[in-house]
């Protein structure tokens, strides 16, 4: 899990990924597929092959899938249109880009993604923010990368790492020896990049401007 503040260069981080294996699946927004991982494959490894599997044709998706190349990349709507031929075509990497998509378990995209754990031996997830609402939010990311993580158990994952409120039984907090234990575990196979650590960036400079309205 590469979990890296917006202007760290997440994208460059994967490429750099994906230079390591024979042919990487990565998985995206719609809008961010030629702006961000197309237009910086070719700026700065113009010496690998990546193709859009993005097309309005589901023929036209397949084509594209046929050709020969380093990266594909394919948001994540396409994947359940050419589910099964990506599957056939023998990825041995899986990106996925703002993983955060993936935070709710019970939803379609999330078990999509999941079920190609089996045919992809190395994966990855990439986020700014993982878990933009709550950290039980990061389970179904982590059980993509590595089920030995936090388990292949949710209601588990819950009862190890949370702590449930008496009162509302729906509701799951942490405590600070919660928090510890979380995310002593999730280090495990995870890096957290913030901005400030890892860019220079010049002092701030403050001023004070008075208006009459």
């Amino acid at each position: 899990g590469i979990f890296a503040d917006t202007g760290t260069g997440k994208t460059l981080m994967g490429l750099e990924i994906a230079s390591h294996y024979e042919k990487t699946l990565v998985l995206c927004p719609l809008s961010i597929i030629e702006s961000a991982w197309i237009e910086d494959c070719n700026k700065f490894y113009p010496n690998k092959k990546i193709i859009s599997l993005w097309n309005t044709s589901k023929k036209k998706r397949i084509e594209n899938l046929k050709q020969q190349a380093d990266i594909y990349v394919l948001n994540y709507e396409g994947l359940k249109i050419i589910y099964n031929e990506i599957i056939a075509s023998n990825f041995d990497c899986l990106i996925v880009d703002e993983s955060s998509k993936m935070k709710n378990m019970k939803s379609q995209i999330t078990n999509t993604i999941l079920s190609l754990s089996e045919h992809m031996p190395h994966k990855f997830v990439l986020s700014g923010c993982p878990t933009p609402n709550h950290n039980s939010e990061i389970f179904p990311q982590m059980k993509l990368i590595n089920p030995e993580i936090f388990g292949n158990n949710y209601y588990g994952f819950l009862a190890k790492y949370f702590s449930q409120d008496m009162k509302n039984p729906h509701r799951w907090y942490q405590t600070q020896e919660n928090k510890e234990a979380f995310f002593s575990r999730l280090s495990e196979q995870s890096i957290f990049l913030k901005k400030e650590d890892c860019v220079e960036l010049p002092e701030k400079v403050f001023l004070t401007r008075r208006y009459e309205l």
